[in-house]
């Protein structure tokens, strides 16, 4: 079993960063609505469809993403989806880095860094390998990234444990806590 958390860490909101989501956005209805109209259901097809379109507003880790989310969105629809807002996805360590308190992003035209504000209880939390990450801009304009993060495997022979955590709200106001931790006899 895995143990995920998410951190929602608050970035500065620049031009690129906008611009970014607005063109993702954009995208990801194209990708939508080519998928729609022939049926599309499956990444690899619709790659060979899109790619070279979209990859003229995107760079390529972000037009991977936009395919691969709007056939996320595809299979799931009842009806003809329409994005008003999305999230761009990004890959670690291909369009996102994580070095220290710096977090670096591929954006459109170039690479950006944001200076992180993790308190210094919830680093060891960082050290966790990163399973998705998110860049979202709320309903109030506010910026954020979000870190899935996987705890690493546990390596203690002979013993089952089990650790449960709250889930990370925003870092400016912690709320996580290890809430049981049991070990069992194998």
């Amino acid at each position: 079993m895995e143990v995920n958390i998410t951190a929602k860490v608050r970035i500065s909101q620049t031009p690129e960063v906008i611009r970014t989501i607005k063109w993702y956005t954009r995208c990801l209805q194209t990708c939508i609505n080519v998928a729609w109209r022939k049926k599309i259901k499956n990444n690899f097809e619709l790659h060979h469809l899109v790619y070279k379109r979209i990859r003229k507003h995107l760079p390529s880790q972000l037009a991977i993403s936009c395919i691969k989310q709007a056939c996320g969105i595809v299979k799931k629809a009842k009806s003809k989806p329409i994005i008003k807002r999305s999230s761009p996805r990004f890959n670690f360590p291909r369009n996102a880095r994580l070095k220290g308190d710096i977090l670096v992003l591929r954006l459109l035209k170039t690479r950006q860094e944001f200076k992180l504000n993790i308190p210094q209880c919830y680093k060891e939390y960082f050290k966790w390998k990163v399973k998705e990450s998110l860049l979202r801009i709320d309903k109030k304009g506010r910026c954020f990234f979000l870190f899935t993060l996987i705890l690493p495997p546990l390596k203690i022979v002979g013993f089952l444990v089990c650790v449960i955590l709250t889930p990370l709200k925003e870092l400016s106001r912690p709320n996580v806590c290890f809430v049981k931790s049991h070990t069992y006899p194998l």
